[in-house]
């Protein structure tokens, strides 16, 4: 409840917040999310407790070592092979960790990946604002889209989380903006090494490559089919001994075959109803608004991920967690619109028979308002409700100390 009181505060009271105090007021909002994401201290049901206790692990190894240079063995328990397989496998995000966890201060870990997330979107709102002199009910609008359809306790998963915004973040800047392409695509590789979806992300931005040579369907269609032959393809990696790469498909196989079987995994009415929305939202786009030809590549781009999203319907795990990415890649593609929406030309239009742009635009507006409003409806009676007890300041200071005993055994 404490969560879901705090989001609806912050996005009632920014209605009396003037235009010039909008940047402050959204670093009053970060303030306040990552204030509660310190004190949040979980059970080990959720990804975080892992993430948390795996800092226990990294304080033992050496800079070297976690770099890989030197060898280290810590044990056969769960954490430890955990921890182990990431430095092998993840070492930017075992770097970052590692400087946590000599920290000692391990509420850092969720309280930095809050920042990062939040800060990185509300800092395109700023930056999207001036440079679109924007209507203060464009700025508005955008930061409770943002309050409103990113899931505050998907910030549990902290590598998918970093991943995910951190690449939404500079393919804006690469294909939009056209600045720093080589920098952005050191971001794209580093991702790579802080969780696998970063190697799937990479392969989406290297097919507008493939689309500005032979179009869009082709692609579109392969996309659908792509975990019939992902299989077949980790084979063929198995025999040239690509290690990474295997990681990565032997990961998307094990969530489509075993955790694909599991009775319970079924996708949310939330998650298909929001991926109709930025589907509408994007084809609309790129259709009819003024920047759509600027926006080409960025807008393909995020069909290519609802794409890659359909056939993922049947794996709740997959399908659920590609929701941490859009709002970070819609919020460009919103703030245009509303800025025509707001600004000179939807509201000021007479309407008449047959002007079509101008009736679509405004039901598709009423749409989002309604999705968007039923996706936080939907996430405070189940992911705020459920992690309630935990957002409790008694049970930080009752739990929130890592020498305590855990469910994982080191035996």
């Amino acid at each position: 409840m404490q969560i879901t009181i705090l989001i609806f505060l912050l996005c009632l009271f920014i209605f009396l917040v003037p235009k010039n105090y909008l940047k402050v007021y959204m670093c009053v909002c970060l303030f306040f999310l990552v204030a509660s994401m310190f004190f949040l201290w979980p059970d080990n049901s959720f990804d975080l407790y892992r993430y948390y206790y795996l800092l226990d692990k990294y304080k033992q190894l050496s800079f070297l070592q976690v770099l890989g240079v030197e060898p280290f063995k810590l044990g056969a328990s769960y954490p430890d092979l955990t921890v182990q397989h990431y430095v092998a496998t993840y070492k930017v995000y075992s770097v970052f960790t590692w400087f946590i966890s000599k920290i000692g201060l391990y509420q850092f870990l969720g309280a930095i990946t809050c920042f990062i997330v939040y800060g990185l979107m509300f800092l395109r709102i700023k930056n999207m604002s001036g440079t679109l002199s924007a209507h203060r009910m464009t700025i508005i609008s955008a930061v409770i889209f943002t309050l409103f359809t990113f899931d505050y306790i998907h910030l549990s998963l902290i590598r998918q989380c970093i991943a995910y915004i951190l690449f939404g973040y500079a393919l804006y800047t690469e294909l939009v903006e056209r600045k720093n392409k080589m920098q952005c695509f050191v971001i794209y590789i580093l991702l790579c090494f802080v969780h696998a979806t970063g190697v799937m992300l990479l392969g989406f931005r290297l097919l507008i490559v493939l689309y500005k040579k032979i179009g869009k369907f082709p692609i579109l269609v392969g996309i659908l089919g792509i975990y019939a032959i992902v299989p077949y393809i980790q084979n063929i990696l198995e025999r040239y001994n690509v290690y990474f790469l295997q990681v990565f498909l032997s990961k998307i196989v094990y969530y489509l075959t075993e955790r694909g079987n599991i009775a319970t995994q079924h996708a949310s009415y939330k998650a298909i109803c929001l991926y109709l929305l930025y589907c509408f939202i994007i084809l609309y786009f790129r259709k009819y608004a003024r920047q759509a030809v600027r926006y080409k590549d960025y807008t393909m781009f995020i069909l290519f991920v609802l794409a890659f999203c359909i056939p993922a319907s049947r794996q709740q795990d997959i399908f659920e967690r590609f929701q941490i990415i859009f709002p970070v890649l819609m919020l460009p593609v919103i703030m245009e619109l509303l800025e025509e929406f707001f600004g000179k030309n939807i509201f000021t239009i007479k309407m008449k028979k047959g002007y079509f742009q101008a009736y679509m635009g405004l039901c598709l507006l009423a749409l989002g308002i309604g999705i968007t409003v039923s996706a936080f409806a939907v996430n405070c009676h189940k992911s705020y409700r459920s992690a309630q007890p935990y957002f409790s300041f008694h049970n930080f200071m009752d739990n929130g100390d890592m020498s305590l005993s855990f469910i994982w055994s080191d035996s």
